[in-house]
Parts: C-alpha cells; structure tokens; sequence
C-alpha cells in the first residue's frame, strides 16, 4: 500500500503530500504532509493487512518542531493549532474523511496523554531543520501579502483599487532565489471590502 496514494483519494486530500515520516513501523505511523500550504500531521490509529485509520490536524512548522524537541506531548502537538480534525479510513478498496472537532474524537484513538517523542540527542535534527527552513520560507509569505494590503489604495469616486508604486522581495521556491514583485491597478467592483 502507498499510503500517500490511498491519502490523495480521500476528499479534499488530492494534492497532499508527505513532507516527513517522524515515527514508522512497516508503514508510516506519526508523519507530516503539507496540502497546498498547508501542514498537517496524521497519526495512524489502526492498521492491518488490509486497511488503515487515521487522525489528522491542520497544524503549524512551530508547533512539529516543538514535539520533536520534546518540548509538547504527542498529544499536544495533535491538539494545538486547529479545532478542526479528519479521521481518514481506508477498507482495502475506498478511502472516506470527514472532518470533525477534537471532542469528537474518541479518547482511546488519540495519542497516550504524557507521551513524548522521547528524543535522543540529535535524533530529529535533520527534520527540525528542514521544517525550520520550510517555517522561513512560510512566515515570509504573509509578511509579504500584508504588506502589500498595506500598500492598497481606493481611488477617489470609482471602484478602481491600486497598489502604490512598490517592489519587494518574495522567494522563489523552485531556486530558493529571490524575485522582485510589483503591482498595478485592478478591477474590483464586484468584491467586498472588509
């Protein structure tokens, strides 16, 4: 079984990938994946031959590396970040999901309450780092989008918005380069301003 694959056909996981495999038997057990943008962490809670469950969370770089320092429980790491949990099955032939709240989950599903990672020394640092690099390249996004918000004008008496002449730095995921971006008017009269 390629658990990515039987991940992907779960609604609303298409695109999901697994970033990093923190814990594995013979298939991944504690693991993270990233959907878009977003990071989530799965823990698989049940598995034989021929089918396999799963908890998973929406969940934040900070927060994985956190766990992998010792520094929160399982637990925790599972629990913080989002109110919002999926429980994926799969019966050998479909995948189903469907989204729940973290009081709706069963508490002899969830990780053992007190359990830590129990980190040897060293033992994560290439996954710490690389979540530490993926953490800069996520946090410099919305710097980025809020500051371009800010730099949003309304034009007097029409419905035409501009951005102030102003360029900066974004980074380039497929180079790790930087690019320069810039901005110019836009039609909005058919969106809301909040």
């Amino acid at each position: 079984m390629n658990i990515e694959d039987i991940l992907r056909k779960a609604d609303g996981f298409s695109e999901v990938r697994i970033e990093k495999v923190l814990f594995e038997s013979t298939y991944p057990i504690l693991f993270s994946c990233k959907l878009n943008e977003k990071v989530f962490l799965f823990i698989c809670h049940a598995a034989n031959s021929v089918s396999m469950k799963w908890i998973a969370t929406e969940t934040t770089y900070e927060n994985l590396i956190s766990l992998l320092k010792d520094q929160i429980t399982i637990r925790e790491a599972f629990m913080n970040c989002s109110n919002t949990k999926f429980m994926i099955s799969y019966d050998g032939s479909k995948t189903e999901c469907y989204k729940c709240l973290a009081t709706d989950i069963p508490d002899y599903i969830l990780p053992t309450d007190g359990e830590k990672m129990d980190v040897e020394e060293d033992e994560f640092n290439e996954e710490i780092t690389y979540y530490e690099d993926q953490n800069k390249h996520s946090n410099f996004v919305p710097f980025a989008l809020n500051l371009a918000i800010k730099c949003f004008l309304l034009k007097p008496q029409t419905s035409l918005y501009q951005f102030k002449p102003l360029s900066f730095l974004y980074p380039n995921a497929s180079n790790d380069s930087f690019q320069i971006a810039s901005y110019k008017e836009v039609e909005l009269s058919n969106y809301a301003i909040c």
